[in-house]
């Protein structure tokens, strides 16, 4: 069943980046050429290829903004509401009722606030995408994205703050990455672990892209770009 879902979605997600490619194509020759008259053929073709772009990105870009903002929601829930509390059930499950302790609990609360942070984030970046489809009046859109610049500026700077519940050091570092790892940068901590004093595997090799090598021009797998 979840096999033929995610076939679905990454069907639907291809047809419909195909039918928006061809929709676009076709729009741009018709704006190339304002005075001449536009062919049936292609006038079907991009109407036909629209419909096919809505009906099937349309669909999935609201059940990933329901999903994306149902997360934000449950994150902003307090933590006493254990209902919403997913980490907590995590951590239970991997350590049982009897190996429960205050400093785990402790993880289990940082990890949930990394999520926030980062739910957040996400979920501001996809307004737009909202907006699109709402659809609001020029003078809103215009205040709503002065606002949404600002916001997305701070929240930036804030999810990027996370203190690692370890060494209490800035969990993604200082440097610029395409992909941040999943560990601390600080001290390997792995993400959504445990109290522990195991370092993630990959943590020896981001530190020798990042400070044991001198600067050079490679990239490593994190996409971390060393200046010279």
């Amino acid at each position: 069943m979840r096999k033929a879902t995610l076939r679905l979605i990454v069907g639907l997600l291809a047809a419909g980046v195909a039918a928006a490619i061809v929709y676009g194509a076709c729009a741009l020759m018709v704006r190339a050429s304002p005075q001449l008259p536009v062919s049936p053929s292609l006038a079907l073709t991009k109407t036909v290829s629209g419909y096919i772009a809505a009906i099937c990105l349309g669909p999935l870009s609201v059940l990933g903004l329901g999903l994306l903002f149902g997360d934000t929601a449950r994150l902003l829930i307090p933590a006493r509401h254990e209902r919403f509390n997913l980490e907590l059930a995590r951590y239970r499950k991997s350590v049982g009722t009897d190996g429960i302790t205050e400093e785990g609990l402790r993880y289990v609360a940082a990890w949930r606030d990394l999520s926030r942070r980062t739910s957040l984030l996400l979920s501001l970046i996809a307004i737009p995408v909202a907006l699109a489809l709402l659809r609001p009046s020029r003078d809103w859109s215009m205040a709503i994205m002065m606002g949404w610049v600002v916001a997305l500026i701070g929240l930036g700077l804030w999810q990027r703050a996370f203190p690692c519940p370890r060494c209490g050091g800035r969990f993604h570092g200082k440097h610029r990455t395409r992909l941040a790892p999943p560990f601390c940068t600080q001290c390997g901590l792995p993400k959504d672990s445990g109290p522990t004093a195991a370092v993630a595997p990959d943590f020896e090799e981001w530190k020798k892209w990042n400070v044991s090598e001198p600067a050079g021009s490679a990239t490593s797998r994190y996409g971390i770009r060393r200046r010279r």
